[in-house]
Order: C-alpha cells, then sequence, then structure tokens
C-alpha cells in the first residue's frame, strides 16, 4: 500500500511539474497614459498624485496656483 501511495504522490508531482512548463506564462504589460492639466486635473498636484511611473504630465498654458510641487515618481512632465 505505501509503494502505491508513493507512486501516487510522484504522479501527482510531476503532473504539477509539467504543468509549469507546459501552460503559458501571462505577462501583464503596464502601459503609461497621457494626463493633461486642466483637462484630466485641475492643479498639477492632483496629476502628479494620480500618476504612476512612467505616466506623461501634460500641462497646458495658464496660471496654477500650486503651494508646491513634489516629484517622488518617475513621470514626464511637458
Amino acid at each position: 500500500m505505501s509503494s502505491m501511495k508513493k507512486r501516487l504522490g510522484l504522479l501527482i508531482a510531476l503532473i504539477l511539474l509539467s504543468s509549469l512548463v507546459i501552460l503559458p506564462h501571462a505577462t501583464v504589460k503596464a502601459q503609461s497614459k497621457t494626463i493633461i492639466v486642466p483637462d484630466n486635473y485641475t492643479t498639477i498636484t492632483a496629476a502628479i498624485g494620480n500618476a504612476t511611473n512612467g505616466d506623461t504630465i501634460l500641462v497646458r498654458s495658464g496660471t496654477y496656483n500650486e503651494q508646491s510641487l513634489e516629484m517622488n515618481k518617475t513621470i514626464i512632465n511637458w
């Protein structure tokens, strides 16, 4: 009986390991976005706060009353 359990255990392990090789790996590609101030957010601060690494922030001409801007992300600003 114990040899049967060992064989069953080895078979299950082999099936699980084989499935890791056979099944395609899921990849997720992060996509950057362009945030436009004031179209998407009325302030530059809000745009930075809602941006993620790699996003572009486009600030249209105008006057923006911002207290201070803290850049703690890797973004592109125009």
